[in-house]
């Protein structure tokens, strides 16, 4: 076996809303701001899907190799959201999901689905 480990705690996470994990089309969490959850998968190739509770969604491939621990950062994230800006509608984030170490190594990136 080898084990998936899901951090939600992208710096400009917008603590608002779930956001609703799943793995293989299997909802597997649903993830408030600096939740973590961890899991044992078989070992292969996977696709993890994040969305909002208004379904917002993006995915990743992943392949996880056998004994391996996988680490996937993840977070709510308003993208091109005037609204919230100008204050008319609460923010409605788009999940971001990066594999690896955490969101410092990326610097000032804009980030995308």
């Amino acid at each position: 076996m080898a084990l998936l480990v899901i951090v939600r705690d992208h710096p400009r996470d917008i603590a608002h809303r779930y956001a609703i994990m799943s793995l293989d089309g299997q909802q597997i969490a649903r993830m408030k701001y600096k939740d973590r959850f961890e899991m044992e998968v078989a070992p292969g190739r996977h696709t993890l899907e994040g969305k909002n509770e208004l379904g917002k969604r993006s995915e990743i491939e992943i392949a996880i190799n056998e004994g391996e621990t996988v680490v996937v950062h993840i977070g709510g994230v308003p993208i091109g959201c005037f609204s919230w800006f100008a204050g008319i509608f609460p923010p409605t984030p788009s999940i971001v999901m990066k594999v690896g170490e955490g969101w410092e190594s990326l610097g000032e990136q804009n980030w995308k689905t």
